[in-house]
Formats: C-alpha cells, sequence, structure tokens
C-alpha cells in the first residue's frame, strides 16, 4: 500500500506513532531510551518549533500528540528518530536499525475526536498491564505533571473550550483518564489512527456523543 501524501497543518494536531524493527524491545533500559528520547526532543522542539501536547514512550514504540505551527512535522520527526537512533545505537554498542517502517501520523480535527486520542493515548500503558493508574507509568509526560517533575521540555496543554471534552482541573482530568475504554472502544479508536485523518464510523456512540453531535471545524 502506498503511503499517504503528507498532509501539514498548523490548524490542528497529529498523533504520531512509531514501532522498534520488528517490534523489538529498545536494546537499552528504559530509563535511558527515556532520556535520550526527552532530551532529543527538546534539542527538536527548539529548533522546529513544535508543541508537544503528549508523549508515551513503550517498550517497542512511542506515542506522540503535537502541533506543528511551522507545518514541519517531517523534518521534525525525521531529527528525532535519527538524532535518538544515533544515541541509542552508541549506547548499545550496536549498529542495527533501531526503527522499522516510517513513523504514522493522523490529524486530529475536532475536540470530541481529541479527547478520544488523548486518553487513549496515556491509558496505553494501563492496557498493556503495565500500571494500575495513568499516573503511575515513569515514562509519560503525564507521570512528570502528577510528580511535578521538571521534563527537558516544556509542554503544550491542551486547549479545549469545555469541560465536557477534557476536564480542566488536573483532579477531574486524572479520574476521567482512569476510565477506561472497552475492548469495543479501544479498537475502534486504534483503527481510526491508521487513517490520515482520524475518524470513527457513522453513527459510532463513545461516551456522550455519536457523529450526529460532534462539533464541526473546531479549532486548536
Amino acid at each position: 500500500m502506498p503511503r499517504p501524501k503528507l498532509i501539514r497543518t498548523k490548524d490542528f494536531p497529529y498523533h504520531v506513532t512509531v514501532r522498534t524493527n520488528n517490534q523489538e524491545f529498545f536494546p537499552i533500559h528504559l530509563d535511558r531510551v527515556w532520556k535520550t528520547f526527552t532530551l532529543e526532543i527538546e534539542k527538536a522542539k527548539k529548533k522546529y518549533n513544535v508543541d508537544i501536547i503528549s508523549f508515551v514512550m513503550m517498550s517497542n514504540h512511542i506515542h506522540l500528540i503535537l502541533q506543528t505551527p511551522e507545518l514541519n512535522i517531517d523534518v521534525f520527526m525525521a531529527y528525532i528518530l535519527g538524532q535518538s537512533s544515533k544515541r541509542l545505537n552508541t549506547l548499545a554498542t550496536r549498529s542495527n536499525h533501531i526503527f522499522g517502517k516510517r513513523y504514522h501520523w493522523s490529524i486530529i480535527k475536532n475536540e470530541f475526536y481529541f479527547s478520544n486520542v488523548y486518553r487513549y493515548v496515556y491509558q496505553n500503558p494501563v492496557s498493556s498491564g503495565l500500571c494500575k493508574q495513568v499516573q503511575d507509568y515513569p515514562y509519560s509526560t503525564l507521570y512528570y505533571e502528577y510528580h511535578r517533575n521538571p521534563l527537558p521540555f516544556e509542554m503544550k496543554s491542551p486547549e479545549i473550550s469545555s469541560d465536557f471534552y477534557i476536564p480542566r482541573s488536573f483532579e477531574a482530568r486524572l479520574q476521567w483518564l482512569n476510565e477506561t475504554f472497552s475492548k469495543e472502544k479501544k479498537e475502534l479508536i486504534e483503527h481510526a489512527l491508521k487513517k490520515s485523518v482520524f475518524g470513527l464510523p457513522y453513527g459510532t456512540k463513545i461516551d456522550h456523543f455519536t457523529n450526529e453531535n460532534q462539533p464541526k471545524g473546531v479549532r486548536f
């Protein structure tokens, strides 16, 4: 299947994910992998003026939600993946490919969709059985926000128009983030994230919404 043509946008966030080669675990301890990624994201963020909304690192893949005011997702991702690969290979004293296929992106065009993707990303470690609550997973930007630990880079808070989408208070947001999706809902979101523009089937019911009453044209 041919790769979709890159869509550049400054108005909407992207969900981005990339897996390791052959879905192998990262070659060194995850503490060092996390430090490598966060330092390279810091450099790339300064270099390319990209806003990071969330970042979760799993044992063989990563999830990012980000926004590109300068329409440059390609150079940003090329930088962090290239630099991280070099650094991880050096630390592991090897020269193999770290990542397999090219990163995958999906544009999120309204707040209803964004709220589901945002919760899905932070719930990844819980659904994988790595922790019981989203704030307990150490390789997640949410963990640092919860423990008030500094990250190397500044985060951008989601710009949500109503608590109906994502609760504004941190305590309420944690409770909401820990409300797990059903298996069916999780599969629908995963399928939608494979599209260039995130979208759920007409009439799909997730949380309080159907496609009929989603807000249209919400800008971030």
